[in-house]
């Protein structure tokens, strides 16, 4: 083989090299980008699949005057669990991963409204995978604070209340917005602490009942401190 024609196989080597990557690249990248459209219209022609929710439908769902922050709040909600699917799968598809996440509404066959989950995570042959489902809740924003400063506050404190305890009791892993999920952590264990030193003092007096109060509340505590997730969605 003259040194030219050797030349000439290396450089078609390397350009075929070159031009399969960027293939790969572009396909990857374009599927990735192809779960944001999916979360606005709702639809995927691709694999023949239409959304129970998308951020267009969820848009032109109508409002009531009289509960205007209500449906709003109503509203945000199901679009962070709309666009936290697509971010996910959108970092799966650029990971590699062949699992997907899906909300629980759009399971092929599944009733509407899990008692527990709001997503769960599929492989590639469609098959739930155990112990992925999670719920998600956005519910820190009052109407009085418009700076969102006490949101993270308010969902510690209300995901500890009777509404949200099947949750802890099933040892559910529970998302958040991205952007509060440092500071419920955080609220978390300063809660833990100052019941703990509680919880001593009560000792010390021999309340058996409230120390078993407490107990129990430390414990509801530790059990959601270490199910909060940071979802992909941010409240701001």
């Amino acid at each position: 083989m003259t040194q030219d024609k050797k030349k000439k196989d290396e450089d078609n080597l390397v350009r075929s090299g070159i031009a399969g990557a960027s293939y790969e690249t572009i396909q990857k990248y374009g599927s990735a980008a192809k779960e944001h459209l999916v979360s606005y219209s709702g639809i995927d022609n691709e694999n023949g699949i239409e959304l129970q929710k998308s951020l267009k439908s969820i848009k032109e769902q109508g409002t009531n005057d009289k509960y205007t922050f209500s449906i709003r709040q109503q509203k945000a909600g199901w679009a962070a669990e709309v666009k936290d699917t697509a971010n996910a799968n959108a970092e799966n598809i650029i990971a590699g991963r062949a699992k997907r996440k899906i909300r629980h509404d759009d399971l092929p066959d599944a009733p509407a409204n899990h008692p527990l989950f709001d997503h769960v995570e599929i492989d590639a042959e469609g098959n739930i995978i155990v112990d992925s489902g999670t719920q998600m809740k956005f519910i820190g924003a009052s109407e009085i604070d418009p700076t969102g400063a006490g949101n993270a506050e308010r969902a510690l404190k209300k995901l500890q209340s009777a509404k949200f305890q099947k949750y802890i009791d099933n040892d559910v892993k529970i998302e958040v917005p991205k952007d509060e999920y440092q500071q419920m952590v955080d609220k978390a264990s300063e809660e833990i602490e100052a019941l703990r030193k509680q919880l001593d003092k009560i000792r010390e007096k021999g309340n058996v009942d409230a120390a078993a109060k407490i107990e129990k509340k430390i414990e509801n505590l530790n059990k959601l401190k270490k199910n909060l997730r940071p979802s992909t969605a941010l409240r701001k």
